[in-house]
C-alpha cells in the first residue's frame, strides 16, 4: 500500500517509514508494506520490521502496475522461502522493472530479469 492508504487504514500518518509498522500493527495487520515513490519503504512481518531506499531509477515509463509487481515479487520470494528481507528486495526489484515498462505488466518481467535486478536493490535496515 503507500502511503495515504496505509494513513486511511490506521487513521494517523507515520513521520517516519519506520513509525509505519507499529502504527499498522495497532490497527491489527501482522505484515504489510508501504511506499512512497522512489523514498525509503517500510515493511513488517510478525517477526521483524525493516526500511529500504531503493536505488535512484533511470527510464522511468509508467507507474501503473508497480504495487502489484512488488507485491508479487514480495510473495514469489516468500513462497520459494526467501527470508522476509530478501522477499521485500525481490518485489522492489519486480516493481522497478515494470516502472521502466509503458505496460502495466512488463514483458521484460522474468525470473533472470529478477535476480539481476535484486542483485542492485541494497538490503534493508531493521528497525528498532
Amino acid at each position: 500500500m503507500n502511503g495515504a492508504e496505509a494513513t486511511a487504514l490506521c487513521g494517523s500518518r507515520g513521520a517516519t517509514p519506520g513509525d509505519w509498522p507499529d502504527l499498522l500493527r495497532r490497527s491489527t495487520l501482522a505484515s504489510g508494506v508501504v511506499t512512497d515513490g522512489g523514498r525509503a519503504l517500510a515493511a513488517f512481518s510478525p517477526a521483524e520490521s525493516l526500511t529500504l531506499t531503493p536505488p535512484p531509477l533511470e527510464g522511468l515509463a509508467d507507474v501503473t502496475g508497480a504495487g502489484d509487481a512488488l507485491a508479487a515479487g514480495t510473495l514469489d520470494a516468500l513462497l520459494r522461502g526467501r527470508p522476509f528481507g530478501e522477499a521485500v528486495r525481490r518485489g522492489v526489484a519486480a516493481s522497478r522493472i515494470t516502472l521502466r515498462s509503458p505496460q502495466a505488466v512488463s514483458p521484460e518481467l522474468s525470473l533472470d530479469a529478477l535476480e539481476r535486478e535484486t542483485a542492485l536493490v541494497g538490503a534493508p535496515e531493521k528497525v528498532l
